[in-house]
């Protein structure tokens, strides 16, 4: 089978393709046929070398913990599922593959209606979200949010998450996806790159969600959370200010969340009201477009869902 990977950290253009024997299954594990497979941006923070701690990789990494295919092949115990199912998978990694195999507790069938596009890149970005309100937010009905990020595919789950649970819902983005948070459902929208829109949000909100990519409003969004607030941040933890209790909680550090429990409760919010997920891009599976996609990704050239089309 093919797949794609690379043996050293660095720029996407590290991505080499590699030929590989075609997995097996265990007895409760999937086979499946990739179609699409979905890129993530801590795809890239791994691939930069940004968790690596300074020592260098040396070995072939193939990334990927999302995918949706078909099911070509299932263990004798697997339940539930059948030869020819469209699912989502999430092999934590190797999904960069045209065959990915996957425990029976991480396949999905996709929401009813959804389509394969969208389903693909929905679980990885969905589960975030609801994670990071719940578990990690503690959120409550009657709160005030403020999400930034809002309008990328963690930030667009959530808002709609949020106010399925009746909170008071900031979106903080770019002043080209205004309408499109505020038809998600947000309450109020604020332009990141307006000073005084932010300063007019400043402590206001019970809980900040910083889903912007790579982090990139840290500082700045510590200033909207009241005191006694609550800051949840995905990828980098800013320092505390002075002069105000906030609980910092970095999502890194309690890696351990179960895809079913989230899965369960945004396949019922999906058949109660649809979830709507970000557009996608596509791009080749290939060196060349993952190459591509990653430096789409790093650059937010695209405000779309990045997927690799197999």
């Amino acid at each position: 089978m093919k797949a794609l990977g690379y043996n050293h950290y660095g720029k996407p253009d590290v991505f080499e393709e590699v030929t590989m024997p075609t997995p097996t299954v265990g007895t409760d594990e999937v086979l499946l046929k990739t179609k699409f497979v979905s890129i993530h941006p801590v795809d890239a923070l791994i691939r930069s070398g940004g968790f690596s701690g300074g020592h260098a990789l040396n070995q072939l990494l193939i990334p990927g913990s999302e995918v949706l295919g078909e099911i070509v092949e299932l263990g004798t115990d697997v339940q539930g599922f059948a030869k020819g199912d469209i699912v989502i998978g999430k092999p934590g990694r190797a999904g960069y593959a045209d065959y990915v195999v996957v425990h029976q507790s991480k396949v999905f069938h996709k929401p009813k209606d959804m389509p394969n596009e969208a389903a693909a890149g929905f679980s990885g970005v969905g589960n975030t979200a609801y994670y990071t309100l719940f578990d990690f937010g503690n959120i409550q009905a009657g709160e005030t949010i403020t999400i930034l990020g809002a309008s990328g595919g963690v930030g667009s789950i959530a808002i709609q998450i949020a106010k399925n649970e009746g909170l008071h819902v900031i979106a903080v983005a770019s002043e080209k996806n205004k309408q499109y948070v505020l038809q998600l459902g947000a309450d109020e929208f604020v332009d990141y790159k307006q000073p005084s829109q932010l300063e007019a949000i400043h402590d206001r909100a019970d809980i900040v969600i910083d889903a912007s990519l790579f982090a990139s409003s840290a500082e700045s969004g510590l200033a909207l959370v009241k005191d006694g607030g609550r800051y949840v941040t995905l990828t980098r933890s800013p320092e505390a200010p002075t002069g105000k209790q906030i609980d910092i909680i970095d999502m890194r550090r309690t890696p351990d969340m179960t895809d079913k429990k989230a899965m369960d409760y945004l396949t019922a919010l999906h058949e109660k009201h649809p979830v709507h997920v970000k557009p996608t891009a596509l791009f080749p599976f290939s060196v060349k477009g993952v190459v591509a996609a990653h430096t789409a990704l790093e650059d937010g050239s695209l405000s779309k869902k990045i997927l690799l089309e197999v």
